[in-house]
């Protein structure tokens, strides 16, 4: 949509105004750019007066590009109101291409238009991004890629995507924080809250990521781990009350759900605490078995399937309104390659007992049920309850259900509303 490529930003005394592509589409607080004209028309917000307003128009793109630099030090600065443009390689006021052993610290990256920042180039190593804030920008908070030892601490990636909300769109690029292409990745201590999009994106050729002590709040999806080797290792994390995007064109059910996995091998899920999420709390893709990609740079061609996948003392919980606590392809699906090495052990679940809360094969209807007479995965897909999941399955023989009402969960401690 033309909206997530339009670059103007306009703020008046510190607040973003919406963009409208037409002049008879204007409302208070919002602006319309006549690029022929070289005009923009102003509808200041109710009772604002223009004259005694502080009005910035945003004309720069890239404040700062370090490139090929080695042993920098970032600390303190804040990045705001850049007016870059959407797609890579120009799309954040600070981006970190081809460089060796960086640190940015206590930075704050807000209100622009497109990312927070950007990692690219051909490699980066060695690259600390730590208790520093990527909230409230237009398209992604954090986006790093083709980095290589990349720890990411203490840091928050809240509000993003307001563009994307402008134009409707939530899925194919916006999120919190995005992590594509690396390798030895440390996700820790961060806050990925309320984004307009998906809140974590761990997305095509990831190898050795680790997400942990983490919270993914209120994003139109939690966390998601796509298309890659891995091992991926997500623990003590808090992954709760992710919803369904609120303009659905293509329905699909892993938006809205707390921890969805697509295509990503060797996933350990341990000792989190996921609840409240839409549609399910945790899910696995079937809509494909397998995502195929080719190399742009050596060419080579990469197969990756969900497989691998394992949960362990986890504290899952699923509330009246989102009932769902597992949502996993049938046992036929891609030739029964998930299950064969899918473990689940030692969970504590908390739901209605007899609440068919284990739903088999992704792409069924939660009222589904095997007719009379069938039983066990891939005899039929559907919704169990917690006692018929672990007889058909086969796991889970270490885990606790807890019966009961757990409507009146509150939100982590500290979050921010």
């Amino acid at each position: 949509p033309e909206l997530m490529l339009r670059r103007e930003v306009l703020v008046m005394d510190g607040k973003v105004l919406r963009q409208q592509l037409a002049a008879s589409e204007l409302a208070p607080g919002s602006f319309y750019v006549d690029a022929a004209a070289r005009t923009i028309t102003l509808s200041p917000p109710g009772g604002k007066d223009p004259a005694h307003a502080v009005c910035e128009v945003a004309t720069r793109s890239i404040a700062l590009h370090l490139a090929g630099r080695k042993n920098v030090i970032l600390r303190g600065l804040v990045f705001r109101h850049d007016a870059s443009l959407h797609a890579a390689p120009l799309c954040a006021p600070l981006q970190i291409s081809s460089c060796n052993n960086v640190v940015v610290e206590d930075c704050q990256f807000s209100a622009n238009n497109n990312k927070g920042i950007y990692l690219g180039g051909s490699q980066n190593h060695n690259i600390t991004i730590r208790n520093s804030r990527f909230n409230g920008n237009g398209c992604i908070g954090l986006n790093a890629a083709n980095c290589t030892n990349l720890l990411i601490e203490g840091c928050e990636t809240n509000l993003n995507n307001w563009r994307g909300n402008w134009a409707g769109v939530y899925r194919r690029w916006p999120c919190g924080l995005k992590v594509s292409r690396s390798n030895r990745v440390t996700i820790r201590i961060h806050r990925s809250i309320r984004n307009m999009a998906t809140g974590g994106w761990i997305d095509l050729e990831n190898r050795d990521v680790r997400v942990e002590d983490s919270i993914f709040y209120g994003n139109y999806r939690g966390l998601h781990l796509e298309a890659g080797e891995g091992p991926y290792l997500v623990q003590r994390c808090q992954i709760a009350a992710n919803r369904q995007e609120p303009l659905i064109n293509e329905w699909r059910w892993s938006f809205g759900s707390g921890l969805v996995l697509t295509h990503a091998r060797g996933v350990m899920l341990k000792n989190n605490l996921i609840f409240d999420n839409d549609v399910a709390q945790v899910g696995v893709r079937d809509d494909r078995d397998k995502h195929v990609f080719r190399d742009p740079v050596s060419g080579v061609i990469h197969e990756w399937y969900t497989e691998r996948v394992s949960l362990k003392n986890n504290t899952i919980i699923a509330t009246d309104a989102n009932p769902t606590l597992l949502r996993l392809p049938s046992k036929d699906f891609d030739g029964g390659r998930f299950w064969q090495q899918f473990r689940a052990s030692d969970n504590n679940y908390f739901g209605m007992r007899h609440a068919k809360a284990f739903v088999i094969g992704a792409g069924a209807g939660l009222g589904e049920a095997c007719s009379a007479g069938q039983s066990g995965l891939g005899s039929c897909n559907g919704s169990y309850t917690f006692d018929e999941w672990r007889n058909a399955s086969g796991q889970d023989a270490g885990a606790h259900f807890n019966d009961g009402d757990v409507a009146d969960l509150s939100p982590p401690d500290g979050l921010v509303t």
